[in-house]
């Protein structure tokens, strides 16, 4: 039998000081907090710095000598997983659609978001340690990324069902970005065969176990979540043979030291696994959820048609736009007009030229691009589903 005590948490780590407040601090507490040998297992998410990941391998070495950071992207994932026990094999599956170059504000694209993998062995048990981050919601009334985290969410689910089948136990920590009643939580937890650790937890604490835009985060601003969100996970599954029950699961909180500030603007989620051996056990059995999963797949693949077809009037808008920049750019010399709007005008043909070749680069690759990533998405669900792909 084993027991492992395993925290994820979404450190905020962001490399813009006027958006991500006290990052050096927050990241020197979050270190001295995690490397009192108390953890097993670490699962952390936004450490966008090599800076900061270097000083959390310096400060967490003693007590957890094992780390691999998940490369990927212009700035990195952000994953890196810490255990005090051996990694023996790594692997990273990038997700085929993460946001959009030109948000800038929004900058989950340069993270080149995906879900890492970490094989550990603990006395006879193989152990999948996979760890994740989603595009983020940024607005619920207006989600345009709806349809991203939705093909995200079958990803990280097709990824993690195939991987682990040969390992004994599987254990998910990280940031969703889904509430428990969002389509992407239901697809993930029902395709991959998840258990929720929140949920499934022997302690009887009647808390929410929100994790983000809490009341009491100093980080925390006006939201669409004004009591907070469940966002961050812990989930698990074991295969046949062996057994998995969760002793306790808790949603911390810690402010840095000193300060009147929470070491970051997510809350830190803490369980306790207990794993042992059960010849009895048949695992987590696929024919319980299959038909609540082909529901949530079915669900799916309307919100995938319906982020298509807006992606199709997107691709229009811009193609009609392009062609009345391009015919304004040849208009404007032919007319004649007074010497003082020369500048002016020039600064228009340029702005023009700007427009157009922005509309193609969007309409064209960008937009084409999110087009193919979500078809693709659409064909392998109807693939599982036994549904004929209409070309």
């Amino acid at each position: 039998m084993v027991v492992l005590k395993v925290l994820t948490l979404n450190c905020w780590g962001i490399e813009v000081p006027i958006v991500c407040k006290y990052r050096h601090q927050r990241m020197q507490a979050i270190g001295d907090l995690l490397s009192n040998g108390e953890y097993d297992i670490l699962f952390l998410q936004e450490v966008w710095s090599n800076s900061d990941y270097k000083l959390l391998c310096d400060k967490l070495g003693r007590s957890l000598p094992y780390s691999h950071y998940f490369h990927s992207g212009a700035i990195g994932s952000g994953l890196c997983i810490f255990s005090k026990f051996s990694i023996v094999e790594t692997l990273f599956h990038r997700f085929q659609i993460n946001g959009f170059p030109h948000k800038i504000q929004h900058g989950d694209w340069f993270g080149g978001k995906g879900v890492g993998l970490c094989k550990i062995q603990i006395e006879d048990f193989d152990i999948n340690l996979y760890i994740s981050h989603l595009h983020a919601e940024y607005s619920r009334r207006n989600d345009v990324y709806l349809s991203h985290r939705i093909s995200q969410s079958f990803e990280l689910s097709q990824f993690i069902k195939h991987t682990s089948q040969n390992c004994h136990v599987t254990i998910f920590g990280g940031d969703l970005n889904l509430q428990t009643d969002d389509l992407g939580y239901k697809i993930i937890t029902s395709t991959a065969l998840l258990a929720d650790a929140w949920i499934t937890k022997k302690s009887t604490k009647t808390e929410k176990g929100f994790t983000c835009d809490r009341k009491e985060n100093y980080f925390t601003s006006a939201t669409d979540y004004p009591d907070g969100q469940r966002i961050d996970y812990l989930l698990y599954r074991y295969n046949n043979g062996y057994n998995v029950s969760v002793e306790e699961c808790n949603v911390l909180y810690h402010q840095v030291p000193g300060q009147c500030y929470p070491i970051s603007d997510h809350e830190p989620v803490v369980a306790n696994f207990t794993i042992d051996k059960s010849p009895n056990s048949k695992g987590f059995d696929e024919s319980i959820t299959q038909v609540g999963r082909n529901q949530h797949l079915q669900d799916a693949l309307e919100k995938l048609d319906t982020g298509m077809k807006e992606i199709r009037n997107d691709r229009m808008f811009f193609s009609i736009l392009c062609v009345i920049m391009i015919v304004l750019v040849f208009i404007i010399p032919s007319c004649e007009y007074y010497s003082i709007l020369t500048m002016l005008l020039s600064l228009t043909e340029v702005v023009l030229v700007l427009g157009a070749g922005f509309s193609v680069i969007y309409g064209l690759v960008i937009k084409l691009s999110e087009e193919n990533s979500l078809y693709s998405t659409k064909c392998d669900i109807l693939n599982l589903l036994g549904k004929p792909i209409k070309h």
